[in-house]
């Protein structure tokens, strides 16, 4: 496990930056990974890398959006 903190690199959260550091050192296809979060800002810029993004409101809807995204 790995921790990775964001502000070490001199971002945060919702800047575009954030996402493209994590896809770039993991060497992830943004199409093939899903983000989580509670805030829509976050989300809203996760969406124009491509990656599958979730708003969290609560766990049922939480786990539906899941299923949806892996079948």
């Amino acid at each position: 496990m790995e921790l990775f903190i964001l502000q070490k690199y001199g971002y945060a959260k919702p800047e575009k930056e954030c996402y493209k550091i994590l896809l770039d050192k993991y060497k992830l296809n943004p199409a093939e990974c899903i983000f989580i979060d509670d805030s829509l800002p976050n989300i809203e810029v996760s969406r124009t890398l491509g990656i599958k993004s979730i708003h969290f409101t609560d766990f049922e809807s939480l786990k539906n959006d899941i299923s949806n995204f892996l079948n």
